[in-house]
């Protein structure tokens, strides 16, 4: 059902790494809660926008927000500002031979942004003015994608936020955008998991 296919392909709840008091982030790590000291992570900028999804298996697509579906490739569903921005990004990709992979649900992540999304002040030139950058990527075999299927509701939730959807490391996701010629969020440094 499309209730399933949301809940499978919504962004898991972002983890805070930080001690937290009255909501306000320390300057302290929460204890048990570390990286690898030789793990190379990648700090990317926040972009403000809203929150999109595209869910595509063998040549069809669905688009959703942060919380819901909003879109189906030939109107099958409601129409939504986050459209198209993300369809003239990821033209590459749509006309690519990916189309022809039916063994894999590719779930692209990224934020829409520009004129009349999410914030009331908007950074940009002119009011048509939107865009979209991935900031990652989920690759699901579709042998899986049936067994998660088969799950009720309640454990698919349990199964996204016990992080189980299989993201791809940052490499694969550079290669990826730069294959397809789609904007990436823009990463501002890499650090290793002690600094």
């Amino acid at each position: 059902s499309m209730k399933k296919v949301n809940s499978m392909t919504k962004y898991p709840s972002i983890l805070t790494y930080h001690d937290l008091y009255k909501g306000m982030a320390l300057n302290t790590l929460t204890e048990g809660k570390t990286f690898a000291p030789d793990a190379v992570l990648e700090i990317t900028e926040k972009v403000d926008g809203m929150n999109s999804r595209l869910i595509y298996l063998d040549g069809d697509f669905i688009i959703g927000e942060r919380e819901s579906i909003v879109f189906a490739k030939g109107d099958r569903i409601q129409n939504s500002p986050i459209i198209s921005p993300m369809l003239n990004e990821l033209e590459t990709f749509f006309n690519s031979s990916l189309k022809d992979n039916k063994n894999m649900l590719t779930v692209i992540y990224g934020e829409t942004y520009g004129y009349n999304i999410a914030s009331k002040k908007q950074y940009v030139i002119n009011s048509n003015n939107r865009k979209y950058r991935v900031f990652d990527i989920v690759q699901i075999p579709i042998d899986d994608v049936h067994k998660i299927l088969s799950m009720d509701i309640v454990k698919i939730a349990s199964w996204r936020d016990l992080m189980h959807q299989p993201f791809v490391d940052t490499d694969t996701l550079a290669t990826f955008c730069k294959e397809y010629n789609i904007m990436r969020t823009p990463v501002i440094k890499e650090v290793t998991g002690s600094e």
